[in-house]
């Protein structure tokens, strides 16, 4: 099970010995306020960021490579009252939402931005397309933004996701990010006929489902060892190798086990 934890993962990086491993993050996004609005056809986007608040010591594994992130629009309902696991692979348009991509990002786990002057906690923040968010201020005064109800049917969320396909063995790394904190969100920045400037935050919070997608390679493994072992088990007599996020485990066997009853072990 990966929904609803406490950290979520996003990144990619090559194993030596165990392949490619790629993670990404599904979620929904939730209004802060009912009845968004009124109604305004001079709004305008100037940008639209999705913010992803670190979880704090530790955030990485690996190394603080630059990778492609892209985002992409669901076109699948996310139940809160589902269980996901990290092969729940959600349904999505195929659209990447990310501005000017493909976009390298490169993590900054210690040190936050600073936005007009404000320093703020360290997130990555990803800039999306001004259409989209030309396309939600069209919804103002709608009934897709009344209530978290309507605006999920309208908006299902977002799958977040690595494309690195050049990485070597030895190069990239995971991300953990906490999407329960508040500063998890994406922020819509846009101004009206009269330049009078706005935001408005799409959060996601507890209440949102959320989840971490994990797919492996071992075929791309430089070291020999595991792929060999997962196309033939004789070979795990020597060493064995567990690997996290519910990708490798080990079966150990004690053949005759029962007999061990009757040894004298003085």
């Amino acid at each position: 099970r990966t929904s609803r934890l406490g950290a979520n993962l996003l990144g990619s990086y090559v194993d030596d010995r165990f392949g490619t491993v790629t993670t990404g993050i599904a979620t929904q996004l939730r209004l802060g306020v009912n009845n968004v609005g009124p109604a305004d056809p001079s709004l305008l986007c100037d940008s639209l960021v999705l913010a992803l608040a670190y979880s704090g010591a530790g955030a990485t594994y690996g190394d603080l490579d630059p990778q492609i992130i892209k985002v992409y629009r669901l076109t699948q309902d996310l139940l809160t009252s589902s269980i996901y696991n990290r092969d729940s692979i959600p349904a999505t348009d195929g659209q990447d939402l990310v501005q000017g991509s493909p976009h390298l990002f490169t993590p900054s786990p210690d040190a936050g931005p600073e936005i007009g002057g404000d320093s703020l906690p360290p997130e990555l923040r990803i800039p999306l397309r001004t259409d989209l968010g030309n396309e939600l201020l069209s919804q103002w005064g709608q009934a897709t933004l009344a209530n978290n109800t309507s605006f999920l049917d309208y908006f299902k969320g977002l799958y977040i996701v690595p494309d690195n396909d050049a990485q070597m063995a030895l190069q990239g790394g995971v991300w953990s990010f906490n999407l329960a904190n508040g500063a998890s969100k994406m922020i819509l920045y846009y101004h009206d006929a009269n330049g009078a400037v706005s935001s408005f935050d799409f959060i996601i919070g507890t209440e949102s489902q959320r989840y971490t997608t994990a797919v492996f390679d071992h075929s791309t493994a430089t070291v020999p060892g595991v792929p060999q072992a997962l196309a033939d088990t004789t070979l795990g007599q020597v060493e064995t190798c567990v690997q996290g996020m519910g990708s490798l485990r080990t079966e150990i066997r004690f053949p005759f086990l029962d007999r061990f009853a009757y040894v004298n072990l003085r």
